[in-house]
């Protein structure tokens, strides 16, 4: 990440995600450049964003009058209530097709480096495919 944006005006970003390790990284770096940035996840956040559950409609809203969103969603464990399915391909697929309904065009998308088709676990494996 840049230490100093190259923007003249700050840009709105949509952290999604931003409640995590990487996530708060983000809003924090992000902000320290003077970006107005909100921090969206499914729990405790600024923004309450389900990107597998909520509406369409809401998913667009929460994205309007926005530049550019961060996609730092992932789980490390499943659970009952998120799958890496869910958590890695699904909520991928619902967030570019809200981003495109609200006229979004840019997303940065975190995954993990060195991801190959040799990893076969759960978690490398949808990571990859969100790629």
């Amino acid at each position: 990440m840049r230490t100093r944006s190259s923007r003249s005006t700050p840009a709105r970003v949509l952290v999604v995600g931003g409640t995590g390790f990487i996530g708060r990284a983000c809003v924090a770096a992000l902000r320290s450049v003077g970006h107005d940035v909100v921090s969206a996840s499914r729990s405790s956040a600024e923004l309450r964003c389900d990107l597998c559950r909520d509406s369409m409609e809401s998913l667009r809203a929460a994205l309007s009058g926005v530049d550019l969103v961060v996609n730092a969603v992932g789980v490390k464990r499943a659970t009952h209530e998120q799958s890496w399915e869910a958590a890695h391909l699904q909520s991928v697929r619902r967030l570019l097709q809200a981003m495109g309904g609200a006229g979004v065009r840019c997303l940065v998308h975190v995954t993990v480096a060195g991801l190959s088709s040799a990893h076969t676990d759960p978690y490398s494996a949808t990571k990859l495919a969100s790629e």
